[in-house]
């Protein structure tokens, strides 16, 4: 059957199903892209965990470390300077463990939640904040990654985010796009290096 009959047969929930799977083969057939650079301050490369393909980005930032850290903690406030996130909020926090539930602007008419679990490691100047998800919704089977914040000289940080999305509503390139946003919405905030 032609893809003409195959739209005229299918309805409902098979049509999201043959979407998704369209979307996941057209994305599976074509390699990543190597590494894509704005500029001095912004660099964006795609890396594989595995089978997984997920995206880095890297930007210097002009302030302190601690200062990047304690905004990138606050999940009460983040949704305003962060384009990707329509809702955040902090669930509880166990000493170097942040629990927190999102709700990201999606496609589709599909804005997927999930509840993660971000803990704090130091190695020397270096913190490492990880994250998870513990709990996802329709339309995201996972998400993880990182941030690494060092210090950039005598105020700046250089600031790492490797994320690992899993979802068949994003496109590879839609990914890119999202991480390229929220990088510039960090650089707006605390201005480039």
């Amino acid at each position: 059957m032609g893809l003409r009959g195959a739209r005229r047969g299918v309805r409902g929930p098979q049509a999201l199903l043959v979407l998704s799977l369209t979307v996941l083969s057209c994305c599976a057939s074509r390699p990543p892209p190597e590494t894509a650079a704005e500029d001095d301050s912004l660099v964006l490369r795609t890396v594989l965990e595995g089978e997984t393909v997920g995206h880095e980005v890297v930007v210097r930032l002009d302030a302190p470390p601690a200062e990047v850290e304690a905004w990138l903690l606050d999940f009460d406030h983040i949704a305003a300077d962060r384009p990707n996130v329509l809702e955040a909020a902090l669930v509880r926090r166990d000493g170097d463990a942040w629990i927190a539930r999102f709700t990201f602007r999606g496609s589709l008419g599909i804005d997927p939640t999930a509840v993660t679990r971000t803990t704090r490691h130091r190695d020397g100047d270096v913190v490492v904040l990880r994250f998870r998800a513990i709990e996802t919704s329709f339309g995201l089977s996972d998400l993880h990654g990182h941030y690494r914040l060092e210090p950039d000289g005598p105020a700046g940080t250089r600031l790492e985010h490797r994320l690992f999305v899993g979802t068949p509503f994003v496109t590879e390139e839609g990914r890119r796009r999202d991480l390229l946003e929220d990088a510039r919405a960090v650089l707006a905030r605390f201005g480039a290096r």
